[in-house]
């Protein structure tokens, strides 16, 4: 799996997260980043074996 991962891939944890972008890639393991709420960025290093790639949303999202 981790040949797949790029910069601006969409993945998550393999345990479950939010979805999070990769902006770097480190040492063998990618820095990802995300929305903590709202307003707040996160962002963490991950090892490539702990993330996987987000699924494809296939419905729109809804306009209100």
């Amino acid at each position: 799996m981790a040949e797949k991962l790029k910069l601006g891939s969409v993945v998550e944890l393999n345990s479950g997260s939010p979805l999070m972008t990769i902006v770097a890639k480190t040492g063998g393991n990618f820095q990802c980043a995300w929305f903590a709420d709202s307003s707040q960025v996160s962002d963490a290093m991950f090892s490539p074996a702990s993330l996987k790639l987000a699924e494809e949303k296939t419905e729109p999202n809804e306009v209100y």
